[in-house]
């Protein structure tokens, strides 16, 4: 499109997509520490964390991210699915919260 203008549609029809890209490539661009404090089985820390950023998308509804968390381990951008009771501790973990929170804003 000319002048950088991006159709309305365009645009919302790839906003999901192009998340999930720029997460997957910005997490697994940072150094983040390997051990899983919480929640058995252990999950990879990028696992948690991606699965988490997809729950914010979707107002940390999990039954409306499971279909996203599944493809993200289909395409192989998370090696497994992290257990519901798993990503529930780690959102009540007020340093994770904060995390959170300021991966959402970048």
């Amino acid at each position: 499109m000319e002048d950088g203008f991006i159709p309305k549609k365009n645009h919302l029809e790839t906003e999901k997509t192009d998340f999930i890209e720029v997460m997957s490539v910005f997490i697994d661009g940072i150094d983040i520490q390997e051990d899983q404090l919480l929640g058995r089985p252990k999950s990879n820390m990028r696992d948690i964390l991606k699965s988490l950023l997809i729950m914010s998308y979707h107002c940390f509804s999990y039954r409306r991210s499971m279909s996203d968390i599944e493809k993200l381990r289909e395409e192989g951008l998370i090696l497994s699915k992290p257990a519901i009771s798993t990503l529930n501790k780690y959102m009540q973990d007020q340093q994770f919260q904060e995390l959170i929170k300021q991966l959402i804003e970048l």
